[in-house]
């Protein structure tokens, strides 16, 4: 059996008794990306963001890797990724068409190359290892614009795991979180500093970003802000998710609604309000033959309430386009601004 059909025959194997967070890797090829991102969006591949060198590729579309169509590339993927659901199945192959992973699998030889078709030109893509982020143009207050991309996310949590933006003008404070595991400690002196600005301006609203979040503990909310505060300050604020909220990152602005009747404003989300609620334990199994890992969190139960419930749905459902991942726009804060209007 070929390789790829190996590894595709295993993940899939233990995707079924296991739930969203089982991820399988080569240790080889996983700190490698392409110089450019690109996202699905409206069916298309379209670059979102890259390296000073292609600046000049992002807002055109890709069409065909190695001489085959993109689609192609991206349904072998979407076979590789665990979700629970076709969102997160997308979001997932998405990220695995930037690495190596899925062509060395297919092709049976790792390639540092792509020659990829982009608006009908050929470019031949290298693969970077540990790509900085600061060589990425458009991620300045824009996270959005590193796509789908979690090496790159990844990079970005342990780099800025919070933070909060201030608009006067509109006068939205905006609050991310592109993770939730940093050290209590922080985590309270963040707080501190997040209540003396909301009292400083008790006319502003709140969004409470995760569009970025990869996850960590459903308390750390809690934490920084404490129960009691929270439902204080829910008539003055609001949750963002997207395709990137991912484990607690979706499942905490799910708390927040049914608690405090905090809203939701965003894409429908790669991962069930259940999954992490359930999700006991990481394992991880290694496969020496293919010198790969597979890491999975076991659920103890929760698997019908995953098939019933398989994505959090925000109550102001949005489209994002270009505009909002190279940060000419804003659909989340253009629709929060719409309805403080209204």
């Amino acid at each position: 059996m070929p390789l790829g059909e190996q590894y595709i025959a295993l993940y899939q194997a233990f995707h079924q008794f296991h739930d969203a967070h089982t991820y399988f890797s080569m240790a080889t090829l996983n700190d490698r990306t392409l110089p450019i991102v690109f996202e699905r969006i409206n069916q298309s591949f379209i670059v979102v963001n890259a390296t000073a060198e292609y600046r000049a590729l992002i807002g055109q579309t890709i069409s065909k890797i190695e001489g085959e169509p993109i689609e192609l590339w991206y349904q072998r993927a979407y076979q590789l990724t665990a979700a629970d659901n076709q969102h997160g199945h997308s979001r997932a192959a998405v990220d695995l068409l930037h690495r190596q992973l899925v062509y060395a699998l297919y092709d049976d030889v790792v390639c540092d190359k792509l020659l990829f078709e982009i608006d009908a030109s050929d470019r031949l893509l290298g693969f970077v290892k540990n790509l900085p982020l600061e060589q990425l143009l458009n991620n300045e207050q824009n996270y959005l614009s590193l796509g789908s991309n979690t090496l790159l996310l990844f990079a970005l949590a342990e780099q800025s795991p919070f933070g909060y933006w201030q608009d006067d003008d509109k006068k939205i404070i905006t609050i991310y979180f592109n993770s939730l595991s940093a050290a209590s400690d922080k985590m309270v002196k963040f707080g501190e500093t997040l209540r003396a600005l909301i009292e400083r301006y008790p006319d502003y609203y709140i969004a409470l970003d995760f569009r970025s979040c990869l996850g960590g503990s459903v308390a750390a909310l809690s934490t920084i802000f404490g129960i009691d505060y929270l439902e204080q300050i829910s008539d003055r604020t609001v949750s963002y998710v997207s395709r990137n909220s991912m484990s607690a990152g979706t499942l905490l602005p799910g708390q927040l609604r049914r608690l405090f009747g905090i809203k939701i404003i965003g894409e429908l989300t790669p991962y069930s309000e259940k999954t992490a609620a359930v999700s006991a334990s990481a394992d991880k199994y290694r496969i020496a033959s293919l010198g790969a890992i597979v890491s999975s969190s076991f659920s103890n139960g929760g698997y019908q309430e995953r098939l019933a419930q398989p994505t959090l749905v925000p109550d102001y459902l949005i489209e994002v386009q270009l505009d909002d991942y190279t940060g000419r726009r804003d659909i989340w804060q253009d629709t929060l601004i719409d309805l403080l209007g209204q």
